[in-house]
């Protein structure tokens, strides 16, 4: 059978794990513009987001070779990239500790009132939670289930459910205090509804509404 689109993830992973690069080729084809959606969420920078991707797929790569056989390939690469980003921001967060010079790190948050809303809701998100921020990337940019944010992130679906109830009452609360009515956030046909999109269509997060 000839590799593509008519191959599932798990063939492909096993082609891999007996030493078959261009199936590990596609499969990066196939996940990475998502994987760098994702890792964009969760606050990396855009100058390093590309590594972030590679980076995740390499230490998928290592664990195929090694016999891991993951159930679902979207879902573990996703896990992948997020714990990549959560050392990343680790890192950061140690380095900054280190700084003497507080002006180093940018403004989070641009109040200017005809700023893109997607922008700023990104922003926003930049100062939730960690936990918060990343059940918000999964569930909103990457268009997952509950019952698979909860997979990726390896706890209780209620746990899910109660983290994004948590997030929308935040980002509701800052969009309505510091965004002009008026901005609306652009969105492609093809990608999962954003925060800024569920605000401007009418879906409170104040409320913290959650799609299953």
């Amino acid at each position: 059978m000839a590799q593509g689109e008519d191959v599932g993830d798990r063939e492909l992973c096993r082609r891999v794990a007996e030493g078959d690069r261009s199936a590990f080729g596609t499969l990066y084809d196939r996940h990475a513009p998502a994987v760098l959606a994702l890792v964009l969420a969760l606050g990396a920078a855009s100058d390093s987001a590309a590594d972030h991707v590679h980076e995740a797929f390499a230490r998928a790569l290592r664990a195929l070779d090694m016999g891991r056989e993951p159930g679902r390939f979207d879902l573990w690469i996703r896990r992948i990239a997020l714990n990549v980003v959560r050392d990343s921001l680790r890192l950061a967060y140690r380095r900054y500790e280190r700084a003497t010079d507080p002006t180093a790190v940018p403004d989070v948050v641009d109040g200017a009132p005809d700023a893109d809303l997607a922008i700023v809701v990104r922003r926003l998100l930049r100062d939730l939670d960690r936990p918060l921020r990343e059940v918000v990337a999964l569930h909103f940019y990457q268009g997952l289930r509950v019952e698979e944010v909860a997979r990726v992130l390896g706890v209780p679906t209620g746990t899910v459910k109660s983290r994004l109830s948590r997030a929308y009452r935040r980002l509701g609360a800052a969009l309505s205090g510091g965004v002009s009515g008026g901005v609306r956030g652009r969105r492609r046909r093809d990608s999962p509804q954003t925060p800024s999109q569920a605000c401007a269509g009418g879906r409170s997060l104040e409320k913290g509404e959650v799609r299953p």
